[in-house]
């Protein structure tokens, strides 16, 4: 026989597992309602019915939708088309679930639903020539743009009729289209409220006066010894504002200075004040960009230059800087001799002058004197007083 504990035990285990069951079976019921649920709500039919929602100014129009459909719940409506989406003077771009409400994408079936046709305003696209006043050549013709468009439509600008762009008579070249008589060139326009309510969409054509590169040698005057024989460089192309033109070298068969001295040609500039003589020769420019008016790029002349050398004295400790002069020179240039510009120092020696052999008093040049180039660079070599002697 158990004694009286262990039946304890054995009936608290079986009550336990009884409550362990009536749980497991109360939540099965619940997961079985819930699929039972679902199964009777998808199990339900909607009616989804087209309204044509015509415009007014259109109501006359021959336009059926749809017919009605009868959906299973909480499925996607394949949304259909009505019988004609091109009107005179619209053109349908989609349903709404509201007569004057926003297109929608997709529909899920959780009711009956009635959808609403929504019609856009139709604007015109056109163009004008917008022609300078001083344009010549023979007169191109507008393009005719057949298409409907509505708001959000993006345009694609159709191309000039009766324009070749190589014929040398046009003294303006078709650039593009813009919005404005005078605005910027675009690529595409869109269609916006703005158009809606004037019902049209202008392009206007842009023209841009072609512009003419020359090369002027700029043959230094007569006080500077100078073949002046050779061809400048000639530029048969167009160019239009904002075009960017790569220069054109010295000719290798009959250069600018000859064979003799086409070794002082520095190179183009389209700025005459740079081209004066002294010249930067690293200013000489590779390429410049088309502005509104003519360029021409004046030769740049020079050769020879100035380099000055600090000729420390020996022993002594030594600080400054040497003048620089980034100028290049022809025979027959004078250059005014640069001063103690860097405060070179020496300990007790002081620097007067320059002179043109190194420590040759007899050559010393004090600094604002003038010396003249005569076929060759100049070297100047600083020269020191020793102020404790």
């Amino acid at each position: 026989m158990l004694n009286e504990e262990v039946v304890k035990n054995i009936n608290k285990l079986n009550n336990e597992k009884d409550n362990i069951n009536l749980e497991l079976s109360k939540k099965a019921n619940k997961e079985d309602l819930n699929i039972l649920i679902q199964l009777l709500e998808n199990s339900k039919k909607y009616t989804i019915n087209y309204n044509i929602n015509l415009p007014e100014e259109n109501s006359n129009e021959s336009v059926t939708v749809p017919n009605d459909m009868i959906v299973l719940a909480n499925t996607e409506v394949k949304l259909r088309l009505p019988s004609n989406t091109d009107l005179n003077e619209h053109k349908f771009k989609g349903w709404s679930l509201t007569k004057d409400g926003d297109v929608i994408e997709r529909c899920i079936a959780t009711s009956d639903i009635a959808l609403y046709a929504i019609w856009y305003k139709c604007i015109n696209v056109t163009y004008e020539l917008n022609l300078p006043n001083d344009f010549e050549g023979s007169i191109p013709t507008v393009p005719i743009d057949n298409n409907k468009y509505i708001l959000g439509d993006k345009v694609t600008p159709l191309l000039l009729n009766n324009y070749d762009e190589s014929n040398k008579e046009y003294n303006y070249k078709f650039c593009g289209w813009s919005l404005t008589e005078t605005g910027e060139i675009i690529e595409n326009a869109a269609i916006e409220n703005e158009h809606v309510q004037s019902n049209s969409l202008c392009l206007y054509a842009v023209w841009k006066k072609y512009r003419y590169v020359t090369y002027n040698a700029n043959f230094p005057t007569e006080e500077y010894p100078l073949n002046r024989t050779g061809e400048v460089p000639i530029d048969t192309n167009r160019y239009v504002e904002g075009d960017i033109v790569t220069i054109l070298q010295n000719s290798e068969n009959n250069p600018l200075g000859g064979e003799e001295d086409k070794d002082k040609f520095c190179g183009w500039t389209s700025d005459i004040e740079k081209a004066q003589i002294p010249v930067v020769a690293q200013k000489a420019e590779e390429s410049i960009i088309i502005g509104k008016e003519d360029v021409i790029l004046h030769g740049m002349w020079g050769k020879y230059r100035v380099a000055y050398v600090s000729n420390f004295p020996a022993g002594t400790g030594v600080s400054g800087s040497i003048p620089a002069n980034q100028y290049s020179y022809l025979t027959g240039a004078s250059l005014i001799v640069a001063s103690n510009t860097g405060n070179l120092s020496a300990g007790g020696y002081e620097l007067i002058g320059w002179t043109t052999v190194r420590n040759d008093e007899s050559t010393m040049l004090n600094f604002g004197d003038r010396i003249v180039f005569n076929k060759s660079n100049i070297i100047l070599y600083g020269f020191w007083r020793n102020n404790g002697e």
